[in-house]
């Protein structure tokens, strides 16, 4: 239930497996590949070991998951079709059976792998919205404006200071230290773009 801008703010902070680059093609993000299998109905995704919380922890795969866990009970249903289609996340979603026993995502140290109750070859491009963009905490971005100081981020930023006329990312620590240090965002109101 993110307004577009604040869609726009979890896009800036938070990275997904994957991403759509400037061709809006997709590429892998916290991933650094996936595999697919058994005619389109499983998806292997490898977790790079190289991707860090914006406190300097290390990213898990279990991290990953339980993130898809929290948006599975807590994000409206329309926002969230591709990830429904796993196996058994709808019942779950229900109230019925247990997440690591009967829904359809499993993990091990290194891959994250999703089956699909039925093929679905725009899954991976769903997983590029920004409500698949790996956060803790997902309630608490729900009021960025009043959390920002509290919330992890998986991106390459993090929110430094936000009021009504700018809003200030911050390079996080363990990124490289290629791409700017600080980005300042104010708004624009001479016309739409």
């Amino acid at each position: 239930s993110l307004s577009k801008r604040e869609q726009d703010i979890v896009t800036a902070t938070s990275r997904g497996l994957v991403e759509l680059n400037e061709n809006n093609e997709v590429k892998p993000s916290l991933s650094e590949s996936v595999e697919v299998r058994d005619d389109g109905l499983e998806y292997d995704f490898k977790i790079r070991n190289d991707i860090f919380w914006s406190d300097g922890t290390k990213i898990t795969t279990k991290d990953i998951v339980a993130f898809f866990r929290e948006i599975l009970t807590e994000e409206d249903e329309e926002n969230i079709s591709g990830l429904l289609n796993v196996y058994g996340a709808q019942r779950f979603r229900n109230g019925e059976g247990s997440f690591t026993k009967d829904v359809g995502i499993s993990y091990s140290e290194e891959n994250i792998v999703f089956r699909l109750n039925s093929r679905d070859d725009k899954f991976v491009e769903e997983l590029t919205t920004p409500q698949y963009r790996v956060r803790k905490n997902v309630l608490l971005w729900e009021d960025i404006k009043n959390n920002y100081s509290n919330l992890i981020y998986s991106g390459y930023y993090s929110i430094d200071s936000m009021d009504m006329s700018e809003l200030t990312l911050k390079r996080n620590d363990k990124t490289s230290s290629s791409i700017a240090s600080k980005i300042i965002i104010i708004p624009y109101e001479e016309e739409e773009v």
